[in-house]
This record gives C-alpha cells, structure tokens and sequence, in this order.
C-alpha cells in the first residue's frame, strides 16, 4: 500500500475538494458506493453528495388589504422614476379592491398590481415589483395570474399604457401577449411618450 507523503497530499487534496463542494451539496451516507476518489475503499461506508434542488419560491395572489399598504408603500419607494402614486390614492385603491398583489412563500409581497375592470375591459394602472425580486419572473407570474382571472371574470381586452423608454417592460407585456395600440406623445411630464398596448381575452 501506499504510504507517506504522497499519501498525505491525496487525502488533503480530497478533503479541501469536499468543503469546497459543501455549500452547493446536501450530504448524505451509503454503503459500498464506488468512489472517484483514489485511496477510499469502496467497501467503506462513506458519505455521499447529492446536489441541492434551488427551486424557485412558490407564489400566490390575492386582493390588497389595509394592513399591506406600508409594504406597498416601500416598493412604490422603490421605483427609480416617479410613479405618481402617494400613500391616499393607493389606500383609496386597496380599498376600493382595485389591487392585486403576490406574495413569497414566507408572505412578502414580491410584486402588485394596480387595475380596474369597467365593462368588459380591464386596464392595468401600474405594477410594481419589489427591488430585491427583479429579473426573477415575479412580474411575468402576476401578470399572467391577471389574464387567467381576467377571462374568469368575463373581460374580453387588457389594456395599458407605458414609457416609450421602459424597454423592460414592453418587453415583459409583449412576451405575455400584449401588442403595440397607439402612443400618446409627451404623455409622460410633458415630455415622453406613452405606448398603448392591449391583449384580446377571447378564446
């Protein structure tokens, strides 16, 4: 068998190998499992790496209440642009159930929605997105939640506007189906224009 130094640096070579592997692998125990590693007797009990699923958090929707408004308050905060939105006309629009949020698996509001059905026609005032879950999927998940409850509630159109220059969110509203309607020049402080876009619910 092999033996002094060289046999040493093997074994360390493999130990500094497992913690470096430790923070992305759960660690678990098997019997006779063969090894890469040189020098474990496969016939040894020895610990085995299974890889750690990093699921996506699990989220679910539903109205806005009163208690949530300081919560929403922080991500409007949030938004690099004004929004326009102070702290009376999003209460009023709580209270009104005008707004739908979504929440994280631990109950954090991760994204809301502000928008109102009138006839057969809903229209989206904004969505929001907390700054710490962006470009995670969390506004395309609302989104999509809003077309399915929208056709529920019978309405035949979802419509919007938005800045000419948020390409992040044009492009988020044309991969859930939206298409370009029209703009509105200086629509935004007299000076940007403002996109319409809208997506038909008719089966």
């Amino acid at each position: 068998p092999e033996t002094g130094p060289r046999k040493l640096t093997t074994k360390l070579h493999q130990r500094d190998f497992l913690r470096k592997m430790q923070p992305n692998f759960h660690s678990s125990s098997c019997l006779s499992r063969p090894t890469l590693f040189a020098g474990i007797p496969t016939s040894s009990r020895i610990r085995c790496l299974t890889p750690i699923a990093h699921s996506k958090p699990q989220i679910s929707f539903r109205r806005a209440r009163k208690q949530d408004l300081e919560a929403l308050i922080r991500i409007v905060e949030g938004e690099p642009l004004g929004t326009g939105w102070e702290r009376g006309s999003l209460q009023g629009e709580i209270e009104s159930e005008s707004v739908v949020l979504a929440e994280g698996t631990e109950g954090e509001i991760v994204a809301f929605m502000v928008l109102w059905l009138v006839l057969d026609q809903l229209e989206i005032g904004n969505l929001f997105v907390s700054p710490r879950h962006r470009r995670k999927g969390v506004g395309g998940k609302l989104l999509d939640h809003i077309i399915k409850d929208g056709r529920t509630q019978g309405a035949k159109k979802i419509i919007l506007e938005v800045r000419e220059s948020n390409v992040a969110a044009r492009n988020l509203y044309s991969r859930a189906g939206f298409g370009e309607a029209g703009r509105r020049e200086k629509y935004y402080g007299g000076v940007e224009a403002a996109i319409l876009m809208e997506v038909d619910l008719d089966p």
